[in-house]
């Protein structure tokens, strides 16, 4: 409490963070997206500590030295009104531009917001801009993380399991092909990079064919990574490399297909030292963070939406597409035991949320392609009490697999009708609703756009 007391009364300035990913955590985003952080990390607010969630959350934390609010979605609005204490205001838009408002009510004009750039990607930076555009209040980069100051020895350590060689058995194409289709569209893009910036997890886990578990239930690691014409350099805990992924990255050496490991941490003098020549970057300001974009001058700036590797990565080959049917061809026979297992046990009074969660989720580790679930399993009875014997179970869960890294995801009510939305008639309006479709499709992904609170919604 000293400390947090010390860096609040030192540092007048408003501070943004994310939350995602782990307990406590700030990120560039959810689903695997980790911009520039190298460990959970927070924002401190003068005596009110960030709340410690029992569960990882994806949101924005907004703290000054008055107020601390928590944006997230409807997924956590309980979980967070459970664990967070009085200091805390829950808001229930996630829209950038309800944090714009928010920023502009409680904040004077004249008044600083401090952000980590390393922690928001550039789209994410400009959109809170545009949104303060005009009103005297000035977004300042703050390189050294106020909370990293005050966490101190308490801080979590730096993951440590092993960055292992996806099989080739899952893989649509060798890292060494995708290196060279990444090369062949810089040599045809009209301003010729001569480099791509990549700073997205899942940019680094798809180019090399490598996978981690740095972030719960996403198979990625902690990365960035910076291809040239010429050379290749991957910026990740070497210690952590497999045998067999370092042997497939160094294979090539020397050479243009070479990959040099160097460590996470260096990667901000590497780009600054290699934008100092004549050189042009390609990024993709959907999730290069806005630290990295600020050492790069604007003239060697090559700049779209979404990077090379993401839209590449995008648009699955034939190989890739017959994994993916496979993969939920898999996945449907585990959930086709589950529910015939509930209708044998649900009348005997035997089943309860917990037991529930733990058979479905052993029933898809069993093939063997089953690597993690793409969040936890969520089985609950109607009944509010939890382990409670359950009448009508329900399951919103899935797996990720291997082949290749695919997300899949059920929802089962036994005992309960469904409807088939691909044949039901819906009123062109609902109350105060987007309009929805027959097929309810073009109107709830519309509105589900602007559901973000991080950048990591991209191409998948």
């Amino acid at each position: 409490p000293s400390t947090a007391e010390a860096v609040g009364t030192s540092w007048n300035q408003l501070s943004c963070c994310h939350l995602a990913g782990s307990r406590w955590a700030m990120s560039g985003g959810g689903r695997g997206l980790r911009t520039g952080t190298d460990g959970p990390r927070a924002e401190p607010r003068e005596q009110a500590p960030l709340p410690a969630f029992s569960f990882p959350i994806s949101g924005t934390g907004v703290v000054t030295t008055k107020k601390a609010g928590l944006w997230t979605d409807s997924r956590y609005w309980t979980q967070a009104e459970r664990q967070m204490d009085c200091n805390w205001e829950l808001q229930k838009i996630v829209w950038t531009d309800s944090i714009g408002e928010w920023l502009l009510q409680e904040i004077p004009a004249g008044e600083n917001i401090g952000l980590d750039p390393f922690l928001f990607s550039i789209d994410l930076w400009n959109s809170y801009a545009r949104v303060l555009q005009g009103s005297s209040r000035i977004l300042v980069p703050i390189e050294d993380n106020l909370v990293d100051l005050v966490w101190g020895t308490q801080r979590p350590l730096s993951p440590t399991s092993e960055i292992y060689l996806l099989p080739e058995t899952f893989t649509g194409s060798t890292w060494q092909e995708k290196v060279s289709g990444i090369r062949r569209q810089m040599e045809q893009h009209s301003r010729s990079p001569t480099a791509v910036l990549l700073s997205a997890l899942e940019e680094t886990a798809w180019l090399f064919n490598l996978r981690g578990d740095d972030i719960s239930y996403n198979p990625v690691f902690y990365s960035y990574a910076l291809l040239t014409t010429s050379d290749i350099s991957l910026f990740v805990d070497r210690s952590r490399l497999s045998a067999e992924a370092l042997q497939s990255l160094s294979a090539q050496c020397p050479g243009p297909l070479c990959v040099q490991v160097k460590e996470y941490d260096q990667v901000r003098a590497r780009v600054q030292t290699y934008a100092q020549g004549d050189v042009r970057v390609w990024i993709g300001t959907e999730y290069t963070t806005y630290g990295l974009y600020r050492v790069i001058p604007q003239d060697k700036l090559v700049e779209s939406s979404y990077s090379p590797v993401m839209t590449t990565k995008a648009v699955k080959n034939a190989k890739e597409q017959t994994l993916l049917r496979a993969a939920h061809v898999r996945d449907a026979v585990a959930v086709i035991q589950y529910l015939l297992w509930l209708e044998k046990n649900v009348p005997k009074g035997s089943v309860d949320e917990f037991s529930g969660a733990r058979y479905v989720d052993k029933l898809r580790r069993s093939p063997g392609n089953s690597h993690s679930r793409p969040y936890g399993t969520l089985t609950r009875p109607p009944s509010s009490t939890a382990r409670a014997p359950a009448s009508r179970p329900s399951l919103p869960a899935g797996s990720t697999q291997r082949s290749p890294t695919t997300g899949t995801n059920r929802a089962a009510s036994p005992g309960m009708g469904s409807v088939p939305l691909g044949r039901a008639l819906a009123p062109s309006t609902t109350g105060t609703s987007p309009p929805l479709t027959a097929h309810g499709t073009r109107n709830l992904s519309a509105s589900r756009a602007g559901d973000r609170t991080a950048p990591g919604v991209g191409p998948r």
